[in-house]
Order: C-alpha cells, then structure tokens, then sequence
C-alpha cells in the first residue's frame, strides 16, 4: 500500500488511534488513557470543524462571497479553538499522572495526521 493511500485511509488513522491510546494506557495507567483521549478527541473535534468551515468558505467562495470574509472567518475558527484546549488542559492536569503529557501528544498525533492526510489529497 503506498503511503498516499494509507494516508487517505480512515481506517489506518482508526487504528493508530487505537494504537495510541493502548500505549497511553501502558504507559501511565488510566490517567494516561484518559489524557489520550482527551487530546484526540479536542483536537479531533477542533480540526473536523475547522475543515468543515473551510470546505464551506470555498463553496461559498465560489458563488461570490468576498474573501476578506472568508479569511476572517477562518481567524476567528483558528482562535476559538484556544479555549477549549486550555479547557481540556485543565482536565487533563486535574486527572494528573500521565494525563498531561498524553493529552499533548494526543494533540500533536492528530495534527500530524491532519497534515500527511492533506498533503496525500
């Protein structure tokens, strides 16, 4: 399987997702897991509507919608993401243990997935 199709491939994202969250628990318990999917699942929420909201603003754009409001639009999706992650921090750092370093990698694992599956369209 060649990695552009791999990359395209919800089911390998699935399974590294699982992956990741199996050794999150291996690695700091509960706590661990619980961080994991934390960070999966903010970051899965805050990148899914931020596509949706692109794929809306080009469809948008192409019935002539003026593009300083597309871009504004866009800012304001990139900024109203910041409270939720300080949000989800904050819960990751009151479970404690491993919760606070797998709720990072968790947001770092789903915006490098974010990146290799745009870049493989």
């Amino acid at each position: 399987m060649k990695a552009a199709s791999l990359a395209r491939s919800s089911s390998a994202w699935v399974a590294l997702a699982a992956a990741f969250l199996g050794v999150s628990y291996l690695a700091g318990g509960a706590s661990g897991l619980g961080g994991a999917a934390l960070g999966l699942g903010g970051a899965g929420f805050c990148v899914t509507g931020l596509w949706l909201l692109v794929r809306l603003l080009a469809n948008a754009a192409s019935r002539g919608l003026k593009p300083g409001l597309g871009v504004l639009l866009t800012i304001l999706a990139l900024l109203a993401k910041i409270p939720v992650y300080v949000v989800l921090a904050g819960y990751a750092r009151g479970i404690g243990g491993g919760a606070p370093p797998c709720f990072v990698v968790g947001l770092v694992l789903v915006y490098f997935a974010f990146v290799a599956w745009a870049a493989a369209r």
